[in-house]
């Protein structure tokens, strides 16, 4: 496939020649809304890396509830632990929107690290800087109020997904109430609560299903007092 497309769904492997690229035999694999890429339990044979749109990754409950504990976009690598360490996918990655994702089989992934330590370094950046984030979410889950998680969510989320303007930071993806209420762990209800004191207070603004956090500070001030 297209080398520039290939380094754009990971980033890691820029540098590489050309001719290496190319040897990877990378597919193009592209999905509709609510379509998976690979399903819990899977076996873990390849490395996905977004093209374009986003993936959550969910995993079941044992009460057979969904929980997303992350959204992706694009050069977000996926799978990398589960094909180093030769797992089954400890997660099902579903397409959020239309989406493409660049797909490695796991023995050619494997090969280009072996042969490349630069790539491994990188690879660890990206998979440690996930592991840190997942950790600190799910303390945040069994220790902070409501309204402490739906900021850090949010904050999170507008890292990936959002523009500075005017030093409002606004969110170039939509995002539901569902959604939201799913990655801070809490209710729809509470959710639609929390969001509408907020926007009355002006910390943030939604418009044709689009969030602006108003003000950022605010907001981050609110992710870091779990009592309230």
């Amino acid at each position: 496939m297209d080398t520039d497309q290939l380094r754009r769904a990971f980033p890691f492997l820029r540098g590489l020649a050309p001719a290496e690229l190319e040897r990877l035999d990378a597919t193009r694999v592209e999905r509709g809304a609510g379509e998976p890429f690979f399903l819990q339990g899977d076996p873990g044979d390849a490395v996905y890396g977004v093209l374009t749109g986003r993936v959550k990754i969910a995993k079941q409950s044992p009460a057979g509830r969904e929980l997303i504990l992350d959204v992706l976009g694009t050069g977000a690598p996926i799978a990398v632990i589960p094909v180093v360490r030769k797992l089954a996918m400890p997660a099902t990655a579903i397409a959020v929107e239309a989406t493409a994702c660049v797909r490695i089989a796991g023995p050619v992934f494997l090969d280009v690290m072996s042969h490349h330590p630069l790539v491994i370094l990188r690879v660890l950046e990206a998979v440690s800087q996930r592991l840190v984030e997942a950790n600190a979410s799910r303390l945040t889950l069994a220790t902070d109020a409501v309204e402490a998680r739906l900021a850090r969510a949010l904050l999170r989320m507008g890292e990936k997904f959002g523009a500075d303007h005017a030093g409002e930071m606004v969110f170039t993806q939509r995002f539901t109430r569902q959604s939201l209420a799913e990655l801070a762990g809490t209710t729809v209800e509470s959710t639609i609560r929390v969001m509408s004191r907020w926007t009355r207070d002006g910390i943030v603004r939604t418009q044709s299903g689009r969030i602006t956090v108003v003000e950022p500070s605010r907001l981050q001030r609110l992710a870091e007092e779990p009592d309230r």
